[in-house]
């Protein structure tokens, strides 16, 4: 048996007389390196090389109240959540608007004017009820309770897409609820008949659609950057 070693590679040739029975290789591995050199460095475990965490969303609640309505639960369920909270019939209160006109609107427009250089990153537009039917019958959420609604809302999304309705359920509001041009008009419907002037008021050079459906009912979501997309003046 003649048994030879060459680059890794073992080879074990048994003969018989004068003749070659059979050859064996053997493949071995190579030897691994003992030098500490050639280790591969550890992970640095320096904190400044950790990416920081990202920074939460700022957040606002903007309610319109009367003087004799709580709103305490307010901060009380939500405490992650600045809120920003107008009397309307109250200007003597910390927070109000000019006078007690156009129901939550007025309030809402006087926080976008009055904050518009200091907006946070999103801004929840709500009614000052927390629960319950019927008074919350069209806050979309277990209970109809708007705590829950705003627990569960998806900030990422009214980011990305800048604004979402509170209420996903269409009806009432979708598809034809307003139609400036009812033939025959319908004398309940007061918005149908403002609604023409105040379009033109508003958009100058825009056609007066014949019919706007949005599900209902002036609660909603916004993004900083979908307020600033136009300027103050438009919301005053």
């Amino acid at each position: 048996m003649n048994e030879v070693v060459e680059n890794g590679i073992k080879s074990i040739t048994v003969t018989g007389g004068n003749a070659e029975l059979y050859t064996t290789i053997v493949l071995q591995p190579p030897s691994l390196p003992t030098d500490e050199s050639t280790t591969p460095p550890s992970p640095p475990t320096d904190e400044s090389t950790i990416p920081p965490a990202p920074t939460p969303l700022s957040k606002i609640i903007v309610i319109a109240k009367l003087e004799r309505e709580d709103t305490s639960w307010v901060g009380e369920n939500l405490p992650d959540w600045q809120n920003a909270i107008y009397t309307v019939d109250n200007i003597n209160a910390s927070l109000h608007t000019s006078v007690n006109k156009g129901r939550e609107a007025n309030a809402y427009l006087t926080y976008l004017v009055n904050s518009y250089d200091e907006l946070p990153d999103i801004i929840a537009f709500i009614h000052s009820h927390r629960k319950g039917y019927p008074g919350g019958w069209h806050t979309d959420a277990m209970d109809y309770d708007n705590v829950i609604s705003l627990q569960t809302l998806n900030i990422n999304f009214v980011q990305r897409q800048g604004y979402t309705n509170l209420r996903c359920i269409a009806v009432p509001g979708c598809p034809d609820e307003v139609q400036p041009f009812r033939n025959p008009p319908e004398a309940y419907r007061k918005h149908e008949h403002a609604f023409p002037a105040a379009w033109k008021y508003m958009f100058v050079d825009k056609d007066i659609p014949s019919v706007v459906g949005t599900p209902c009912c002036s609660q909603f979501a916004v993004s900083k950057e979908q307020v600033l997309a136009r300027p103050r003046s438009d919301y005053m």
